[in-house]
């Protein structure tokens, strides 16, 4: 967890030790922080390493109705944080380019974080989601 952050208070000197336990954003907010791509993406889905076809060859709206099979092969944190180094030390943008477009993945401040699992701890706030209609939106 590092060292922590030494801190003046009205009582003196402090030593302050945090962590981020969990991320509450909506579905951009989470793909652009976490270093996923968008949800129209052929690998949106930040749970699967499935890529999604479109629904009509050439356009972006994809065809998620595969999407809730158990048997999809599920991301882990050890798979993410692979896919982001590998994207952190590409030589060139093209090399980033279709790094991304092959496993979905970018790197993020939060993959310093050691402890951070992309996978699990991102929470879709439903604020967002459900009553704004963020979701609706996105499937439609």
């Amino acid at each position: 967890m590092g060292e922590g952050v030494k801190m003046m208070t009205d009582t003196g000197e402090v030593l302050v030790r945090a962590a981020v336990a969990l991320g509450s954003l909506d579905l951009p907010a989470a793909a652009k922080s976490f270093g996923f791509l968008s949800h129209n993406a052929s690998r949106g889905c930040r749970k699967c390493d499935h890529e999604f076809g479109a629904l009509v060859e050439g356009e972006n709206p994809r065809d998620y109705s595969s999407g809730w099979d158990a048997n999809l092969k599920k991301r882990t944190k050890e798979s993410n944080r692979e896919y982001a180094m590998m994207w952190k030390n590409a030589v060139n943008e093209a090399e980033r380019k279709r790094l991304v477009k092959a496993t979905g993945t970018r790197w993020s401040a939060f993959h310093e974080l050691p402890y951070f699992d992309m996978i699990r701890f991102p929470v879709y706030d439903p604020m967002h989601n459900v009553w704004m209609g963020t979701c609706k939106r996105i499937v439609n």
